[in-house]
């Protein structure tokens, strides 16, 4: 099985990632089919083991 990510980084509020979660609600929960689906993981910069750039970053961040 293919798996693609498509990975981005917002801004960690729960006002954020509540208008994160009602857009996929009001727009794109109907469209899914089989083979769709949205993970949204909740990180701390300060639990995660970050190389290169990434290592320049220090604030919460949602994955999506």
């Amino acid at each position: 099985m293919r798996v693609q990510f498509s990975v981005f980084e917002i801004q960690n509020s729960n006002r954020v990632l509540n208008i994160v979660l009602n857009t996929i609600e009001r727009k794109f929960k109907n469209r899914f089919d089989a083979g769709d689906s949205i993970y949204i993981f909740k990180v701390s910069h300060k639990e995660t083991i970050r190389y290169g750039s990434a290592t320049l970053i220090d604030n919460d961040l949602i994955i999506i």
